[in-house]
C-alpha cells in the first residue's frame, strides 16, 4: 500500500475538528484520522477521488467519472 501521507495520493483534506479529518485521492483512496491514528476507509470506487467536504459527521467525496462517496460514520 502507499504511503497514506505522500503528496502524489492526497488531492484533498477536509475536517470538521482535530479528531475527524478526511483525505482523499488516487485510485479510491480515502483516509481517516480520528485524532490518534491515520486508517484507510473503503470508498467504494476505484475511480480517483478529488475532492472532500461536509458538515460535522457529514462528509461527501467526488472524484473523477462522476465517483462520489458518502463514508461511514466511525
Amino acid at each position: 500500500m502507499p504511503n497514506p501521507t505522500s503528496p502524489k495520493v492526497i488531492d484533498d483534506v477536509w475536517g470538521s475538528g482535530p479528531r475527524n479529518i478526511w483525505a482523499v485521492g488516487q485510485d479510491g483512496r480515502m483516509l481517516h484520522y480520528d485524532g490518534a491514528t491515520w486508517s484507510v476507509r473503503e470508498s467504494g470506487t476505484a475511480h480517483h477521488l478529488s475532492a472532500v467536504r461536509g458538515h460535522g459527521d457529514h462528509v461527501f467525496v467526488d472524484g473523477r467519472k462522476g465517483a462520489i462517496a458518502y463514508p461511514p460514520r466511525s
